[in-house]
């Protein structure tokens, strides 16, 4: 979005909030804006007396809704809600009620609609980061889960959205709500536990020099976690590999991929990574300390060629080929068979692994100091 856009919309939040009569978030409490969706065509919202803030040609104008649900359409010179065309290109949307559901889905906050290059409007929910957390943990974790896992999912979680708030602060928002970043579906799935978790940890994050560390986590890391270095080839102190051993109670702690040798290779030269003139031969696998694959080597006619783990995974799609923790036996009737343990980048916080240290005893300081060693622990606010 560019910077004008950016500050339009800041001063129709700053001009609205205080008529805001939902749940009150106080002065020293931090803020984080979520992409929740991107649509071209249309989308709904609902709500008790819904609120549509706009700038345009430099003026406010607000239009309350006496309807509960909107039919929102993208137009090329505003919006058009229900039968009402609205000027603009940025929009603030609240309800008094200060609960908003978009296409079904309830949001806490505020939503903020912005166009974009695409033709788009990117919806954002702009949302106290407390009650995000709230909303993210039970979707990240099992809901019924214990309370120290919970902990330290509630740091883990704050952290990481206080790192990305940072690098993005002059973006119109900070995180997405995919696996991308930290899988977030509004805030009806809070719970007595995941508030209360929240709840005996506001406001504690993990640093590193006094700064929030990139706090990643990952389903499980089948055995040992991985440094960021060889998966992102991002040195960070605090996200070196770590022995785990304590993740094998996921459901699908081993995982199997099956794919015939030539649709393999020609997945691989369709994405550009290995030569199309004929078909390659698997030449060697490279380990990490943590006996994950860094990255393979094809041989073919005319050349050699690497990929890295973690982009292997990418083509083939992260839900298929679930690790870089894997080996690879080729059938005599022309298969691939990719056999792997554990689930996703295995970088950071194990989440399986926390589960099983906290039903042993550990305490959730305990838990965070194992998996981000050299971190400490403070108050954000």
């Amino acid at each position: 979005m560019q910077r004008k856009h950016l500050v339009i919309y800041i001063v129709i939040l700053l001009l609205f909030s205080l008529s805001e009569s939902g749940r009150s978030e106080t002065s020293n409490e931090e803020t984080i804006r979520i992409l929740i969706g991107k649509y071209k065509k249309d989308f709904s919202a609902s709500g008790t007396n819904i609120r549509l803030s706009s700038m345009s040609e430099g003026k406010i104008t607000s239009f309350n809704f006496k309807q509960n649900i909107l039919t929102i359409h993208k137009k090329d010179q505003g919006l058009k809600v229900n039968k009402s065309y609205v000027r603009g290109q940025q929009f603030l949307l609240s309800s008094t009620d200060g609960e908003l559901a978009i296409n079904g889905t309830p949001y806490g906050g505020t939503v903020i609609i912005s166009s974009n290059d695409d033709q788009e409007v990117l919806l954002i929910n702009e949302i106290a980061l407390e009650r995000y957390l709230e909303g993210l943990i039970s979707i990240e974790l099992s809901p019924r889960w214990d309370i120290n896992t919970m902990k330290v999912q509630a740091v883990v979680a704050r952290t990481y959205s206080l790192y990305q708030k940072s690098l993005n602060t002059n973006r119109s928002y900070h995180i997405t709500s995919s696996v991308l970043h930290q899988l977030y579906r509004g805030i009806a799935h809070a719970n007595s536990n995941t508030r209360r978790a929240v709840k005996e940890t506001r406001g504690e994050i993990l640093t590193w020099n006094d700064l929030p560390i990139m706090a990643v986590y990952h389903s499980c890391c089948g055995g040992s976690t991985e440094s960021s270095a060889n998966v992102w080839g991002s040195y960070k102190p605090y996200l070196q590999g770590v022995f785990c051993g304590m993740c094998s109670n996921y459901d699908n702690y081993f995982w199997k991929l099956v794919i015939p040798r030539g649709t393999f290779f020609k997945q691989l030269c369709k994405d550009g990574f290995v030569d199309c003139n004929d078909f390659e031969s698997i030449v060697n696998l490279k380990r990490s300390p943590a006996n994950r694959v860094i990255q393979i080597s094809f041989r073919g006619e005319d050349r050699t060629s690497i990929i890295p783990g973690n982009e292997l995974r990418s083509v083939f799609g992260f839900s298929k080929f679930r690790s870089t923790s894997f080996i690879i036996k080729e059938t005599e009737d022309g298969y691939l068979n990719l056999l792997g343990t554990g689930n996703g980048h295995g970088v950071g916080l194990c989440q399986w692994g926390a589960r099983a240290r906290a039903q042993r005893g550990e305490t959730y300081y305990q838990i965070l100091q194992h998996y981000y060693p050299g971190t400490q622990i403070k108050r954000a606010y």
